[in-house]
């Protein structure tokens, strides 16, 4: 699994990079090679302006096939990052747990669409 971060617009330390990473392993390492790529865009859309405009985008690409795209708004960068990284896991979970029990038969598009 490939991990890409890319910051737009904000200002963040090195350590958000540290711990978005560092989620991302924890809650998607055990799907090992079914994930080919793990792409994440940060975001301060306001700038200084405030309000929920920090913006985590995460799109996980699944082998064989499917593209899965979330994104999470929220005035902590933090809490973005995190809303984002649990909504991806409880949306690859069921998806990828069906194709292993399915991994005897045909294998089938996830369902992410692309």
């Amino acid at each position: 699994m490939r991990i890409e971060l890319r910051i737009r617009n904000a200002n963040v330390p090195m350590f958000v990079e540290e711990y978005t990473e560092r989620r991302l392993r924890f809650a998607l390492d055990r799907y090992g090679s079914r994930i080919r790529r793990v792409r994440v865009c940060i975001t301060d859309l306001n700038g200084p302006r405030g309000g929920r405009d920090k913006a985590c985008r995460i799109r996980v690409e699944v082998i064989p096939s499917g593209v899965l795209v979330l994104e999470e708004r929220h005035a902590d960068l933090y809490m973005a990052i995190g809303g984002a990284v649990q909504r991806v896991a409880e949306t690859l979970e069921p998806k990828l747990s069906s194709a292993r029990r399915r991994r005897n038969g045909n294998e089938e598009d996830f369902g992410f669409g692309e």
